[in-house]
């Protein structure tokens, strides 16, 4: 089970070979849990993604300052403790503070650039691949994809009409899954026939899976 499980963590990652890959899917195919702990897998490493990342409000540190406490000290006072006064380091709200403001802003921009540098290896290790995804629709006017590697968006990729009334586009993708449908006419959301598999979209709808590797 672990041995399996490892397998579709680098089926997604497209860290297997051709001949591994090929093994893998058809497993997949005739193994309806696999198919589906693939499909699992596929949707928490979506969520991840696309999840929004927490940050500070732009006042934090404007905040943090104008609560600081303000206290008035005599001159003649400030200068007899400075020159007689015990050396003491005192804990208090404002250090407290200050200690955690420091904190947050090291964090963020060690998060910040650990995603910048996840990015870069991200990209160097799996470079995209263009796919090309086809519907036949002689009677439509205008056919669009929308998917999750596009936020199903459904009027960013637009298909091409041929004369045989087929519809066809190209785009480069990372390996991995994606879900996605076709949307014709700007209504009517059409499942691809030729998809690798397909999933409910919860509103009794089946999406269309696309799996992509990179031999």
């Amino acid at each position: 089970m672990n041995g399996e499980r490892e397998q579709l963590h680098r089926l997604l990652d497209g860290e297997l070979s051709a001949s591994e890959a090929k093994e893998i899917i058809e497993r997949v195919r005739s193994d309806p849990r696999l198919e589906e702990e693939l499909l699992e897998l596929h949707e928490a490493v979506r969520m991840v993604e696309t999840s929004e990342r927490l940050s500070p409000p732009p006042t934090f540190t404007a905040e943090v300052m104008r609560r600081l406490p303000e206290r008035s000290i005599p001159l003649r006072e400030s200068v007899r403790r400075f020159f007689f006064g015990q050396r003491v380091f005192r804990w208090n709200v404002a250090t407290a503070m200050l200690l955690m403001l420091f904190a947050l802003t090291a964090s963020l921009f060690v998060v910040k650039w650990g995603d910048q540098s996840m990015v870069a290896q991200t990209t160097a290790e799996k470079p995209a691949v263009l796919v090309r995804f086809n519907l036949h629709a002689p009677g439509a006017q205008r056919v669009a994809l929308a998917g999750d590697f596009n936020r199903w968006m459904v009027s960013e990729v637009l298909l091409t009409r041929q004369e045989s009334g087929d519809w066809s586009v190209e785009i480069p993708l990372a390996p991995g899954m994606y879900t996605y449908m076709f949307v014709v006419d700007g209504q009517q959301w059409v499942p691809d026939p030729d998809a690798d598999a397909y999933s409910d979209d919860g509103f009794g709808y089946k999406n269309s899976i696309r799996r992509v590797y990179h031999f």
